[in-house]
């Protein structure tokens, strides 16, 4: 298994198309764009569309969940609260 790392919202969009992975964890709350904007970006490209993304944010989860109602994220995991629910998610998408 590979991974690599973005450090802002415009180089994910960029690392996604290039690299093309099986699964994206990413932030909400990034610099330059943020996790919405950069799943938007990626949902709408042919190439990356069927990408599985993750959430992953320290936002209040009733704040996520409404947030996320609707956008373009396959699942979330809260930061702070045990692994368990991030590596069954990371499990259930990578291929």
């Amino acid at each position: 298994m590979d991974a690599r790392v973005a450090f802002g919202g415009a180089e994910a969009i960029e690392m996604g198309r290039d690299w093309v992975p099986h699964v994206i964890l990413m932030d909400i709350s990034m610099p330059q764009c943020n996790g919405f904007e950069v799943a938007r970006a990626l949902r709408n490209d042919p190439r990356t569309g069927w990408i599985a993304l993750i959430a992953r944010t320290a936002l209040d989860e009733a704040e996520v969940r409404r947030q996320l109602a609707g956008q373009e994220f396959d699942g979330y995991a809260q930061k702070g609260c045990p692994p368990d629910p991030l590596v069954a998610l990371v499990r259930l998408f990578a291929r």
